[in-house]
């Protein structure tokens, strides 16, 4: 499992495009796609272990996931609890933001 502590967005940034099925631990709920991973280095605290980023991600339209805590399952990252919070919708479906502070 990947340590969320210490994960920076270079993890992320090779996977845009790809997949993560979202659920709370029984079959998945919905699938998600990254859409981009940013690094927000002008953000990072002395004493934080890695620059902050966003992950940005699309859902489908329905159903809306809502603000929470996730298992997300991804082919290469493997399993990771994530907060996601739904930020927009439009005719492509569902967009969510991941924060990492």
């Amino acid at each position: 499992m990947l340590d969320l502590a210490t994960i920076s967005c270079d993890v992320f940034m090779p996977h845009v495009g790809s997949a993560f099925k979202v659920g709370v631990g029984g079959p998945p709920i919905a699938t998600f796609t990254l859409t981009s991973a940013v690094d927000l280095p002008q953000w990072r605290r002395k004493s934080a272990p890695r620059s902050p980023f966003t992950l940005n991600l699309l859902g489908p339209p329905q159903p809306i996931v809502q603000q929470a805590t996730y298992l997300f399952q991804h082919d290469v990252l493997g399993d990771m609890q994530l907060f996601v919070v739904p930020v927009g919708a439009d005719a492509n479906g569902v967009q969510y933001e991941i924060h990492f502070t």
